[in-house]
Order: C-alpha cells, then sequence, then structure tokens
C-alpha cells in the first residue's frame, strides 16, 4: 500500500526558525496530531510507504508571519522517504490558491511513480486540500481518500454579534460540508460528526485523538508539587473556551495559599493581563515551548480545562489539552463534553454544572485532596490513556479501516 499524507505540519528540523518569524502563534496541538499519526503509519507499515506532502501551518505575511516568500523543497522525515513541502507567496489569496496548484502537481507525480493500490490521506478540511483532491479523484477516480476531521466548521455560532460575517462563516462551512461527496473515507474525533459530514454508508473510524506512543508522564515525584495549590491552563486564551470563566472562579478563592498559573495566547490576552496585575496570586506566563510547559506542569497541584458543554461545536470535537493533561500524570479537572467518551469519565474531575460557583467548589474540592491521593489518581489515569491511546494503536484502527476490518 502506498500512502500520501497531505497536511499541514512543521518538518521538525525548521520548527524554532519558525517559531521566531511567527508572529502570531501557531497550533502546537494540530502540529503534533499529524506528527503522531505520521509516526503511528510508520509504526505499523513499511517505512517506504508513506510520502509526506505538507505546508507549514503559519499565518499570511506582514502581520502573522515575517516571511513573505515560503520554500518549496524536498525533504525526508526518515531514511527512506521523499517528502514535498510546497512553498509560495504567503499573501491572501495568492497563498490558498498557489497551494491548491502546487499540491495536485505534486501528487500527480507522485501517483505516476508509484504502482498498485494508492491511498491519499488528507488531514483537516483545508480549502486548497479539498479542491486539489476532488479534482484528483476525477482524474484518478482508483486513487482512495480519507480525510481526517478533527473540527467541524461551526464558527459562525461565535460570532453571533455580527450577523453578517456570522452568514458569511455559515455559507462557507455549509460549502465545505457539501463538497466532500468523493470522500471514500473519514477519521472522526467523535462519533457525533458523522452527521454534519455526511457520512452515510461510507467507512470511518473514531480515535478521539493520540498520545504519542514515545511520551511518558512527567515522571512525577510527590516531591515535586508545590508547596501553593497551583491550578495551571495552556493553551488559547479564548472567551468561547471559558477563560474568563475560570479566572472568575478562581478570583472567588479567598485563600492566599492558591495560585492560577496560565500559559498561552489569544483573544483574551489582555483581559489575563489585567487580572494577574489585580490578583498577584494569577501568574500569566504567555506562549511557551513545550519544554517549557512540561516544567510547569511538574509544579502544579491540578491541570484544568475550562471549556464548557455549550454550543453545538461541543458535539464535534475531543479536546486534545484532555488527552495530553491525563498524559502527563496530573490530575485533571473539566466539563463532561458530549464529545468525550464514557472510558474517560472515571480518569477526570467533572465540574457539576456551568455556574462560576460549580467551577470554584471543584477546585477547591479536587485540590484539598491529600497529595497521595492525587498522585495516584493522576499516575493511575495517565498509565491507561498511555496504554490505550497510543498513536500506533489508534493509527492501527485507521490502515484496518483501509484494509475492510474496521468500522
Amino acid at each position: 500500500m502506498n500512502i500520501a499524507f497531505v497536511g499541514l505540519f512543521i518538518n521538525p528540523n525548521d520548527s524554532e526558525t519558525i517559531f521566531q518569524k511567527s508572529i502570531s502563534a501557531f497550533q502546537t496541538a494540530t502540529n503534533t496530531f499529524q506528527w503522531n499519526i505520521i509516526d503511528g503509519l510508520d509504526n505499523n507499515l513499511p517505512r517506504d510507504s508513506t510520502t509526506l506532502f505538507n505546508a507549514i501551518p503559519v499565518g499570511t505575511f506582514p502581520n502573522k508571519y515575517k516571511g513573505l516568500f515560503l520554500e518549496t523543497k524536498k525533504w525526508s522525515h526518515n531514511k527512506t522517504s521523499s517528502d514535498f513541502e510546497i512553498g509560495g507567496l504567503n499573501v491572501h489569496f495568492f497563498k490558498q490558491l498557489t497551494r491548491k496548484i502546487l499540491f495536485k502537481k505534486a501528487l500527480k507525480k507522485w501517483i505516476k511513480s508509484n504502482a498498485g493500490k494508492k491511498h491519499i490521506i488528507a488531514y483537516g478540511l483545508y480549502m486548497p486540500f479539498i479542491k486539489c483532491l476532488k479534482e484528483i479523484k476525477t482524474e484518478y477516480p482508483d486513487v482512495e481518500i480519507t480525510f481526517i476531521v478533527a473540527d467541524i466548521p461551526y464558527s459562525s455560532e461565535f460570532l453571533s454579534g455580527n450577523s453578517i460575517l456570522a452568514a458569511i462563516q455559515s455559507h462557507r462551512s455549509k460549502n465545505i460540508l457539501d463538497s466532500l461527496g468523493y470522500v471514500d473515507s473519514f477519521v472522526l474525533l467523535t462519533k457525533q460528526m458523522k452527521e454534519p459530514l455526511q457520512v452515510g454508508k461510507r467507512p470511518f473510524v473514531v480515535v478521539e485523538g493520540m498520545i504519542s506512543n514515545s511520551v511518558e508522564n512527567d515522571n512525577l515525584e510527590i516531591s515535586d508539587l508545590s508547596e501553593k495549590k497551583v491550578i495551571l491552563y495552556t493553551g488559547a486564551l479564548s472567551n468561547q473556551f471559558g477563560i474568563s470563566n475560570l479566572v472568575e472562579a478562581f478570583s472567588d478563592i479567598n485563600d492566599e495559599g492558591y495560585e492560577l498559573w496560565i500559559c498561552g495566547d489569544g483573544d483574551a490576552r489582555n483581559t489575563i493581563v489585567e487580572a494577574s496585575q489585580n490578583d498577584k496570586r494569577i501568574k500569566y506566563f504567555g506562549f511557551l515551548k513545550p519544554s517549557e510547559i512540561s516544567e510547569k506542569r511538574k509544579k502544579a497541584t491540578v491541570l484544568i480545562n475550562p471549556r464548557q458543554n455549550i454550543g453545538e461545536y461541543t458535539k464535534f470535537s475531543f479536546p486534545s489539552k484532555t488527552m495530553e493533561y491525563i498524559a502527563s500524570g496530573k490530575p485533571v479537572i473539566g466539563y463532561k463534553l458530549e464529545g468525550i467518551p464514557e472510558e474517560y469519565d472515571e480518569h477526570l474531575f467533572y465540574v457539576e454544572d456551568n455556574s462560576i460557583e460549580a467551577l470554584r467548589k471543584k477546585i477547591v474540592e479536587v485540590c484539598s485532596k491529600q497529595p497521595e491521593e492525587l498522585y495516584s489518581f493522576g499516575r493511575e489515569a495517565s498509565a491507561w490513556i498511555l496504554k490505550e491511546k497510543n498513536n500506533v494503536k489508534q493509527t492501527k484502527k485507521i490502515i484496518e479501516m483501509f484494509l475492510g476490518e474496521g468500522k
């Protein structure tokens, strides 16, 4: 089986340069997810089976990225692969247009140079991929195409204050969802995704997410814990995902022994900075590298994901943050989102309802437990997710779907 993996991810050798040129934070979680899939494919198939076709996931010049031109180049993600990175002019309109054209050209060359069964896996509902692969499928109907869908485009519910933008986004989302009729199979994060994607009788597999098979928990010891009760949040600072609720709930805890640590960037950044100035227990560290975040986790009492079960989108997403939190070995507070399967329930501390008071009470309840109890809870949850949701095991489900053994 010959597999072409098409995605928006970063060559690890270039990550430092891209990080330095990025004005806005790039999506670390999506980059990690794609590399977990690639590693899973390499571990389940002969190492020369998978060819990568990528474009780097950065914003446009000059407001979001310091590079006007992105390099087109060949590279290798292992000793046997011959991979291809799409570049081009990094400005609005031309960026997506050239990517669609160049991806198609590169994929056609790959199809012609490989004999036998060919399968293209595309990550994300990115319009250049959708348009490119539709044309590929028309010209080469025997090439099978799978889309890995991490998010359903329902962003209009976040634009309720602007009816024009909401209408435009809704129209765009409908066009995306209606244009996937040529796709042969899907990889989904939640089972509810199959309805808006109109999967029908086509094969699909649900994976929620995946943790790298090489990852271990943070090698924590009880002695690593801070004397303070530290609540840690890492990720996008977005009001839609509950960061302001977290700050408000924490502010209602009248105890100098508590601290709230926040790492990340986003539209709520100024709110967080102001809160940290008004309450010295709130520490804002900005956007950190993964190694720096790991050091913060080691000192935390509990990790928290304040995304509430509000809005239709919660059916169609599984927070990768929650998986990473569990894998770290620290106890996790969160909400029971509709897209979270029941098997996760015993490994999370759920907030009872969406009130600020319920969130405050859950933080105090968990942080009041004995360190030995929290340590044991986190270690058991970590062992479970590293065993059951690692990328080799999850990717094997995708391959079994290709072979007709999946759902």
